[in-house]
């Protein structure tokens, strides 16, 4: 899981999927590369730094987005 790609890790999904993450009117694409901490932690997706970059400023910590899956691996 690299911070500085835009990418994302999350366990609902097969590794390889594409999904949009939308938050306050902007939008990102990303890979689910990783399964990351996310579902112990009650959380649906963890952003990489770049990617939450995209959305909000990493000051404002947890967000809630809105994913859908584009793409989902065979």
């Amino acid at each position: 899981f690299n911070p500085d790609a835009m990418t994302a890790a999350a366990w609902d999904w097969p590794l390889g999927s594409i999904v949009e993450v939308e938050f306050e009117g902007h939008s990102i694409i990303v890979p689910i590369t990783d399964r990351g901490p996310a579902v112990r932690l009650g959380r649906l997706i963890d952003l990489s730094q770049a990617a939450f970059e995209k959305l909000a400023p990493t000051k404002r910590g947890l967000i809630t987005v809105r994913v859908t899956l584009l793409h989902r691996p065979r």
